[in-house]
């Protein structure tokens, strides 16, 4: 008796090859397509709208947030104002984000000359590493330098704390929703996780690899149209028999065991980032007038 190998169906030649190799070049053009990031190129801005840089000063801050930004893809904008269009410096830092980004992880740096504010907007994983105390830190190291009309070394005092918070690879505990309260314990970013690309690769290929195996059966083994018929009238029956289960007695025991939290209570560790909503998406940060 021949065996059949469910593979011989994609050789050259074979009744499935054709079919198969039509499936194979989907399935390539399918990988080509999902393997491309989903997210545009990082974008890095400086903004002097309020000219208190010079054009060397500017042309500093921008090499300084590349640096930043190529460390883990951020969006990293540098931005004076004076105008902050009847908004606080809060609301014009995260509008600003939110019109230049090109991702979801991103940094603000803001000096408001309207609202003589310098504020900080935090998103994605930036939320994570640039704590409330981290920030706080940041717009201490910047108004040394910003009350004193030194604008561009307070931006450039901030860029380096974030640099320094970044490499360090440790981040907060947890966020705080700032308008419900809502604390959600956090994850190490830098773990290695499934991606959604790569889960969405996974399953393609797996069922391409299972669909080209079928489609070889298939070819190999299609039954023609009138083929063979069972002859269910001589060759049926029916057997029954009769079982029965007593269920005596169940007892189900569960206990919550409580997660551990380093330090034995409160909010230790990495501490935490303080989140709130602007324009549907979750901003971090801080500000400190000047």
């Amino acid at each position: 008796m021949k065996k059949y190998n469910a593979f011989s169906a994609i050789l050259p030649g074979s009744e499935g090859a054709a079919a198969f190799r039509r499936v194979l070049i989907l399935a390539c053009m399918a990988v080509l397509l999902f393997s491309q990031p989903f997210r545009a190129e990082a974008v890095t801005i400086v903004d002097d709208a309020a000219q208190l840089l010079s054009s060397e000063e500017e042309e500093t801050l921008y090499t300084q947030i590349e640096s930043l930004s190529a460390l883990l893809d951020l969006d990293v904008m540098v931005v004076t104002t004076e105008d902050a269009m009847n908004m606080s410096s809060e609301e014009y830092g995260d509008h600003y984000y939110l019109e230049h980004c090109s991702g979801d992880d991103g940094v603000l740096y803001l000096i408001d000359m309207e609202n003589r504010e310098i504020h900080i907007s935090t998103s994605g994983i930036m939320i994570y590493y640039l704590t409330d105390a981290r920030i706080e830190q940041c717009l201490d190291d910047g108004y040394e330098y910003v009350s004193g009309s030194r604008y561009a070394s307070g931006f450039q005092a901030m860029i380096r704390d974030t640099v320094s918070y970044v490499k360090s690879g440790e981040g907060a505990d947890y966020t705080r929703d700032r308008d419900t309260g809502e604390i959600i314990w956090l994850n190490d970013p830098g773990k290695k996780r499934i991606t959604t690309t790569e889960g969405l690769l996974a399953g393609l290929l797996g069922l391409l690899a299972g669909g080209g195996t079928m489609a070889g059966v298939f070819a190999r083994y299609r039954m023609k149209t009138g083929g063979y018929q069972y002859d269910y009238r001589s060759n049926h029956g029916l057997n029954l028999y009769r079982r029965s289960d007593d269920f005596r007695t169940r007892r189900v025991t569960s206990r919550r065991i409580p997660k551990n939290r380093d330090g034995g209570g409160g909010f230790g560790g990495g501490g935490g980032s303080t989140t709130h909503s602007s324009g549907g998406h979750s901003f971090g940060g801080g500000s400190r007038k000047f």
